[in-house]
């Protein structure tokens, strides 16, 4: 059996993905979010208006790090040589 899963940014592409699979009535069994703890108040809104909409709670993948907390431990802001933040903040929560 298949578990369909949608990961959700918040932005545009995976909004509209998860809207057109829920229009068509696709199955989706989750819906998972990896925030890295700084989003703003409309990030927030955005995702609680989402869960309503699909009509399913979401999932919240965390270890409960932030990404200015991480900014602090690495000595190093994220850039092209240093993409340590999406492993730490979105892929490591989200297999663990």
């Amino acid at each position: 059996m298949a578990l369909h899963v949608v990961a959700l940014s918040g932005g545009k592409d995976s909004t509209a993905l998860a809207l057109g699979m829920a229009e068509r009535g696709m199955p989706v069994d989750h819906y998972v979010i990896t925030p890295t703890g700084n989003e703003p108040a409309a990030m927030i809104a955005h995702w609680r208006k989402l869960a309503d909409l699909l009509g399913n709670p979401l999932t919240i993948a965390s270890q409960g790090k932030s990404l200015h907390g991480e900014i602090r431990r690495q000595a190093i802001l994220p850039n092209h040589r240093a993409r340590w933040c999406t492993r730490i903040l979105k892929l490591d929560p989200y297999y663990a």
